[in-house]
């Protein structure tokens, strides 16, 4: 029998070390083994998901460019200048130049695509000028009449989805699609390039909230067309209040036969 502290201590310990012990361990491995399960749970699925979820993305955008820095096209724009050729700013009377402007629509159809990018596939974006690009590869551009990029998938023979004739025309259909009262309208169009498989898709609306309306569709809605078109070329048409993006919606699609 233990008769001083001390021996009373060590004779404690000796009596309990097996149990304390046991107790120690099991609780420990316990704790690593829930926040093993718990990282599992929480980490894993989120992970798979979001795997699948960009390779559903890459079927609308192409896969063989993720690389590097996807190209976001906007079109150039040309503005008057004075005798001196300076830009001036009325407000302030100051005289300045620039290379070249890029217009607030293609900016807020820019910042869509660019978030989109970043959510589904940890990716940047950068913003180049149509006139700039140089025997591009894979691309977005943004706008109609002002971007060559645009104009070039509209005119090319794989396009048998729309036509731009003062509306965009089905050219499948000859159904016709025109601003009226506060609606306006955009047009996507995907072609890829049967050698290279680049792929080309612009964004264009008849008017700014056709082209922002569209650019937000294909941002916030890949979605849909992924279920409609899986990889596949397409055009589709999209109907949009004007001045609020979140209200568009395709009325009108194509699929490459």
């Amino acid at each position: 029998m233990c008769q001083d502290f001390p021996s009373f201590f060590i004779c404690f310990y000796y009596d309990h070390i097996d149990a304390f012990i046991k107790y120690f361990v099991d609780n420990i491995w316990g704790g690593v083994l829930a926040s093993i399960i718990f990282w599992i749970i929480c980490y894993i699925p989120p992970k798979i998901k979001k795997k699948l979820s960009g390779k559903k993305f890459k079927k609308i955008f192409g896969n063989h460019h993720m690389d590097e820095d996807y190209p976001l096209a906007c079109g150039k724009v040309y503005s008057t200048i004075n005798a001196g050729g300076n830009f001036v700013k009325p407000k302030t009377n100051s005289h300045f130049t620039i290379s070249s402007m890029i217009s607030h629509t293609d900016i807020t159809a820019y910042d869509y695509l660019k978030k989109s990018f970043f959510t589904e596939l940890g990716v940047n974006v950068r913003a180049c000028m149509d006139e700039d690009m140089v025997n591009p590869k894979s691309y977005c551009s943004f706008g109609c009449l002002n971007n060559v990029l645009t104009l070039k998938i509209l005119n090319d023979p794989k396009n048998t989805f729309y036509a731009f004739a003062r509306g965009f025309v089905n050219k499948r259909t000859n159904a016709t699609y025109n601003c009226h009262g506060r609606t306006d309208y955009g047009v996507i169009i995907k072609i890829t390039d049967d050698l290279t498989k680049s792929v080309q898709i612009c964004v264009a609306g008849l008017g700014e909230s056709g082209t922002t309306g569209a650019a937000y569709f294909l941002a916030n809605r890949w979605m849909e067309l992924v279920k409609k078109f899986d990889d596949a070329d397409f055009g589709c048409i999209i109907e949009v209040t004007n001045l609020y993006d979140p209200s568009a919606k395709m009325v009108d699609c194509e699929k490459a036969s």
